[in-house]
């Protein structure tokens, strides 16, 4: 996990992963190779976020998803920063990247929602993680997220165009 991560993603290693055995290491988001040195036998995710949350590190995802892939460590990025409009993580040999939907889909404070998205390989593990779930909404509550994300998408187009 990189040192710089977003403050509730550490909290939640640290607190709730903790409680379920989860042992997290926090690392330079500049270490490049050196995570090797990081990675243990033990070692089944590698988390990466760039640019960093608060401090704006730009990591070298394409070298670190490499060196994970090749001792079959799966790899997760925080590309809420990025967005895939200027990051395109699977293409950067990402499993799954994760946004958080309520920055950019609502702009307001009114909307909780998160996104994540999986390579062909993962898809599987996250569907299913996702059915066990039971997060598939009903009729009734998937409109209030859907309603929410259609109007920033109209004030942002009515600031942009005046109308």
């Amino acid at each position: 996990m990189p040192d710089t991560v977003y403050r509730p993603t550490r909290k939640f290693c640290d607190l709730t992963l903790k409680k379920f055995g989860v042992t997290t290491e926090y690392y330079d988001p500049l270490v490049g190779e050196g995570i090797i040195e990081l990675m243990r036998p033990e070692t089944s995710t590698l988390f990466l976020e760039s640019p960093g949350s608060q401090t704006f590190e730009i990591q070298d995802v394409p070298l670190m998803t490499r060196l994970a892939r090749e001792r079959g460590i799966k790899t997760i990025i925080d590309n809420t920063w990025a967005t895939p409009v200027f990051f395109q993580a699977h293409r950067h040999g990402c499993d799954l990247s994760v946004e958080a939907g309520t920055k950019y889909l609502s702009g307001h404070s009114d909307l909780l929602m998160g996104l994540v998205s999986a390579n062909a390989e993962s898809w599987p593990a996250l569907r299913a993680t996702y059915d066990s779930m039971a997060m598939l909404p009903g009729a009734r509550t998937a409109s209030l997220p859907c309603a929410g994300c259609a109007r920033c998408i109209f004030a942002c187009r009515r600031r942009k165009t005046g109308r």
